[in-house]
């Protein structure tokens, strides 16, 4: 029964999240200063992307301009959020026994995943 309760609980957690990302003070912050370190830091054109743990997709949808991206995550309900989102490439996959080879992506976000 706690697995369950905790299940609802993420379900909830997801939506709230969804709800808020596109305005609320804290997640445009991020976004901004992720943006920022990425542009002077990391960017190339074409690159291949990898958001570890995407959950709604909010940052996967930026981040999708700069390249090709692949949204990942455990839960089947986040990646309904990034479907509602408009995402194309989504993955539910374990992050411990990842899909792809070594080194198949540019770049690895994993935000808010530990």
């Amino acid at each position: 029964m706690e697995k369950l309760n905790n299940i609802k609980m993420e379900k909830a957690v997801y939506k709230t999240t969804y709800e808020n990302e596109r305005s609320y003070w804290w997640y445009q912050a991020r976004l901004k200063i992720l943006e920022h370190i990425f542009m002077k830091k990391i960017y190339r054109p074409g690159m291949e992307i990898l958001n570890l743990g995407c959950g709604t997709g909010f940052i996967s949808q930026r981040f999708s301009a700069f390249g090709w991206l692949v949204s990942l995550d455990l839960s089947a309900d986040a990646l309904k959020f990034c479907a509602q989102n408009q995402l194309d490439f989504l993955l539910q996959a374990d992050a411990i026994a990842l899909p792809f080879q070594d080194q198949s992506f540019d770049l690895c976000l994993a935000l808010d995943v530990i």
